[in-house]
């Protein structure tokens, strides 16, 4: 009896890790290099889907939305997001590509999602800009005020002097 346990257990597991080596998202690498290749897929061989392959296809790019994407997206930076929503986009105009109507969920859920990523990259685009700003130019600057005030000192001191030289002509 424990033995049977025990082998259930074993199987279990390496199935359970088959699975996870089979997702399309176990790494940000997989996920990226699957993506590629899923919409490659799809705009080689979208006139010759049926409703039933699309139907799977819907199910992939959902798994790409929900799960790989939202796993990797901090650790995406802002090119590889674009690539990944302009091939979503692309998903879309297949999907539904000469049929009306046709993968309207998706392509509604795509847009959707895509609209919450814009505002996001809106606001990481500012913090890439301040971060930018307080490690590239403030330093700059700070050395820049420093030898301007440096100068400025310089030019006070000389002014003193040529005042004094004026003040002892004229007494």
């Amino acid at each position: 009896m424990q033995k049977t346990v025990f082998l259930l257990l074993i199987i279990s597991s390496l199935a359970m890790g088959s699975c996870a080596l089979n997702s399309p998202c176990s790494t940000k690498e997989d996920f990226s290099v699957s993506y590629g290749q899923f919409i490659a897929e799809i705009t080689s061989q979208y006139s010759t889907l049926t409703e039933q392959q699309w139907e799977s296809k819907d199910a992939d790019i959902n798994e790409y939305l929900d799960l790989c994407y939202e796993k990797y997206k901090e650790d995406l930076n802002i090119k590889e997001k674009v690539s990944f929503w302009k091939n979503a986009l692309t998903y879309a105009q297949y999907r539904s590509k000469g049929n009306e109507g046709r993968g309207l969920q998706i392509t509604d859920k795509i847009e959707t999602k895509l609209k919450e990523e814009l505002r996001s990259f809106s606001t990481d685009a500012q913090k890439e800009i301040d971060l930018f700003f307080k490690r590239e130019v403030a330093p700059q600057v700070e050395r820049v005020l420093d030898e301007l005030l440096q100068g400025v000192e310089e030019f006070g001191k000389e002014l003193k002097v040529i005042f004094g030289d004026i003040d002892k002509k004229n007494q």
